[in-house]
C-alpha cells in the first residue's frame, strides 16, 4: 500500500488550504522567509539560476508554494523513514492536493519508481476508474502543478513531459540524472517526433527550482552519510562521527 501524507484530508485524499488558513498557518514563517538564505541555499540557487536571475527566482517564491513544497519534503521525510533515498513529491489542481508520491525503489524493488511515478499512477489509477477518457485525462494533467524535492530525473521530466503538465517546482537540482535542465532540459518543447508520422507528443511545461532547496539537500545528506543500507556490497560506509 503507498505511503500517504498523514495530514487532515477528506476521503478524496486531497488537501485544500484557503487564503485565510495559509495567511494563519504561515504568519509566523515571514521572518524566516524574507530574512537572508542560509549559504547553503545560496549554493543551490546558485546552481539553478545566475546571478542576475537568483533575486527574481527567490521572490517569486509564494506562501503556496512553499506549503506544497513542505508537504513534498514531508513525503520524503517518510521515503528516509523508511530507507528509501529521500525524494518526495505533491502533485496540485486548483490549489487542492490531489496525489502524493515518494521514492519507493527499494522497497518494490523496481528502479523505476521514483516520487513521481508513484503519484502519477495514483492520478491514472483514479481517473481510470472514473471512466475519464485519454483526452480527458491530457486535460486534467494540463491543470496540474507538480511540487517536488529534487530535480525530475530523465526519466521522470520525459513522462510529465508526455503527459502534460502544467508547472514543476522542484527543491535541489538532479547534478547526474536531471531531466529539466542539469543533464537535458525535457521541459522545454521538443521538436523530435516521438511516433510515427513526425508528431510529437512531448510538450513543454514551466519549471522552477530552488524551492526549499537546502532542505532538500540536508535530507539527502543525510541519508548518504549514514550509508545507504541497501546499496550493493561494497558500498560507502557510514561517516565515522567523533
Amino acid at each position: 500500500m503507498r505511503e500517504r501524507f498523514d495530514l487532515q484530508t477528506n476521503s478524496n485524499n486531497r488537501t485544500h488550504f484557503s487564503d485565510d488558513e495559509r495567511g494563519l498557518q504561515f504568519r509566523h514563517r515571514l521572518p524566516h522567509l524574507l530574512s537572508p538564505p542560509p549559504p547553503s541555499a545560496l549554493f543551490s540557487l546558485l546552481s539553478l539560476c545566475s546571478l542576475s536571475q537568483m533575486a527574481s527566482c527567490v521572490e517569486q517564491v509564494s506562501l503556496e508554494t512553499v506549503a506544497f513544497m513542505e508537504l513534498a519534503v514531508h513525503q520524503a521525510t517518510l521515503a528516509m523513514d523508511s530507507l528509501e533515498v529521500p525524494v518526495g513529491c505533491v502533485i496540485v489542481e486548483d490549489g487542492e492536493v490531489i496525489a502524493s508520491g515518494r521514492n519507493r525503489t527499494t522497497e518494490t524493488r523496481n528502479a523505476t519508481r521514483h516520487a513521481e511515478m508513484e503519484a502519477i499512477d495514483v492520478l491514472l489509477e483514479k481517473w481510470k476508474q472514473n471512466g475519464l477518457s485519454e483526452a480527458e485525462v491530457a486535460n486534467k494533467f494540463s491543470k496540474c502543478t507538480l511540487y517536488v524535492t529534487c530535480e525530475p530525473c530523465i526519466m521522470c521530466a520525459a513522462a510529465l513531459s508526455i503527459l502534460g503538465i502544467k508547472e514543476v517546482y522542484y527543491g535541489c537540482a538532479n547534478d547526474k540524472f536531471g531531466g529539466c535542465g542539469s543533464i537535458l532540459s525535457l521541459h522545454l518543447s521538443s521538436s523530435e517526433p516521438l511516433i510515427s508520422g513526425g508528431v510529437s507528443r512531448q510538450k513543454g511545461f514551466k519549471c522552477t527550482g530552488g524551492i526549499m532547496a537546502s532542505e532538500a539537500v540536508s535530507l539527502l545528506r543525510s541519508f548518504y552519510e549514514q550509508g545507504n543500507p541497501n546499496a550493493p556490497k561494497p558500498h560507502r560506509p557510514p561517516v565515522q562521527k567523533i
